[in-house]
């Protein structure tokens, strides 16, 4: 079963899905470096199996939803090429 977030990130996905056939998972792939939070906005960096570092995931988080729902609410969610 795929979460609210995951139908984002899936559907947000499709573009980078026909340049890869896998995203990364570990650790370098988590690291800080490639994590940013501005405290309205989420980018996290995509890992590609080439390490070319051209793809970011981007979703800002909805406070009010965020709150009522006691854990982060993603809205606005893009995966783009650099």
């Amino acid at each position: 079963r795929t979460n609210e977030l995951g139908a984002h990130v899936t559907e947000a996905m499709i573009d980078y899905w026909q340049t890869y056939d896998q995203v990364l998972t570990g650790p370098e792939a988590r690291s800080p470096e490639r994590f940013r939070f501005d405290g309205a906005r989420v980018t996290q960096s995509i890992q590609d199996p080439d390490d070319h570092d051209e793809w970011v995931l981007r979703a800002s988080i909805d406070p009010d939803a965020s709150n009522e729902a006691g854990k982060a609410v993603f809205v606005d969610v893009v995966v783009e090429r650099l």
